[in-house]
């Protein structure tokens, strides 16, 4: 069951943010190309040719994993996220990249380890914050936004509080009202 709300809960992290405002200014110059998280644009279709790039910035990403904030693909571009010398680490992924200009690096808070670590915590409490009261229908990590996202399924009460309070109000977004059901 745990397996499924992750499962679901990465499927409507991946398609959830179509209908934000595109920021009005980014940077992008080479080689240095880093924009302050409060101006990264929402999620998109993957322009062609995305793939390359996604593995070379993933497989740095697993010899940086202590300040990779993982990846997503956005305005055309591959958006890869760390929590520290962005501009650094965006040029030494771009030196292996065939079109570098397609890679956009933004500064987060925290790493993608960091985030999936809290991820799993939350899964493993998962009966006791429902005995507390509180019924998580989802737990996934949104790169785009560095935090965990938790859906629960009632509105107001205290549950978004208890876990704002228990896991940390600047690592979780809680969604209220989430309702997830099995396919068939």
């Amino acid at each position: 069951m745990r397996l499924l709300l992750v499962a679901l809960s990465l499927l409507v992290a991946c398609n959830a943010y179509n209908d934000e405002p595109t920021p009005t200014s980014t940077t992008t110059s080479l080689p240095n190309a880093v924009v302050p998280f409060e101006e990264v644009p929402p999620l998109g279709n993957p322009p062609e040719g995305v793939e390359d790039i996604v593995g070379a910035a993933n497989a740095y990403g697993k010899e940086h994993v202590d300040v990779f904030a993982g990846l997503f693909v956005a305005d055309g571009r591959v958006w890869v996220g760390f929590t520290a010398d962005a501009s650094g680490h965006v040029a030494a992924i771009r030196e292996r990249l065939a079109r570098p200009e397609m890679l956009v690096a933004f500064e987060a808070r925290y790493s993608e380890d960091e985030l999936r670590a809290l991820q799993a915590r939350i899964s493993h409490d998962i009966d006791q914050l429902a005995r507390l009261g509180v019924g998580v229908s989802s737990i996934g990590v949104d790169v785009r936004r560095n935090r965990v996202e938790v859906g629960v399924r009632t509105v107001g009460g205290r549950g978004p509080r208890l876990l704002r309070d228990r896991y940390g109000a600047d690592k979780i977004v809680v969604e209220e009202g989430v309702e997830v059901h099995p396919a068939g």
